[in-house]
């Protein structure tokens, strides 16, 4: 059986940290700004996530990728 895994390089891991950031990004506005019916709060949470969310999703992803206990292979 061949190997298709794609390798798990640094550039992957922040392009799916970006591409998540992007979903979160607009259901944590939606659900702010239903919560405190203020669209420039609503905003300011979702700015401060932005950063803080990618950021800990990349070191999530390179800790799954770098622990051999982590890894899909030897689960």
């Amino acid at each position: 059986m061949k190997n298709n895994k794609i390798p798990s390089s640094r550039k992957r891991s922040i392009t799916k940290a970006v591409t998540w950031r992007i979903i979160v990004f607009i259901d944590t506005l939606v659900i702010s700004y239903l919560i405190t019916k203020d669209l420039y709060f609503a905003g300011a949470i979702v700015g401060v996530k932005l950063f803080t969310g990618t950021f800990w999703y990349y070191v999530h992803e390179r800790i799954w990728t770098n622990n051999k206990w982590l890894n899909e292979d030897t689960i």
